[in-house]
């Protein structure tokens, strides 16, 4: 296997994902936010790891984290 036959934007999804989770974690924006737009902001590490481990497209990712964000906020804004 080459070099240019590794998909790097992948590779890079992956680890911006991973340091995002961490970052995430690190920072708490619980702290800094309202509830629902920091429970909804937890879906994009998700989003980039997901991107980064499968085949999906970056429309079906997106789709995925997005619908899971925002069900992740209305859940935190109702409970």
């Amino acid at each position: 296997m080459e070099v240019t036959e590794f998909r790097w934007g992948r590779i890079l999804a992956f680890f911006l994902g991973a340091l995002s989770a961490i970052l995430y974690i690190w920072v708490n924006p619980f702290e800094f936010l309202p509830a629902p737009v920091a429970a909804a902001l937890a879906s994009i590490p998700v989003i980039m790891t997901f991107y980064g481990v499968t085949e999906r497209s970056w429309k079906a990712c997106i789709l995925a984290g997005a619908s899971g964000g925002i069900g992740l906020g209305i859940g935190r804004y109702i409970g």
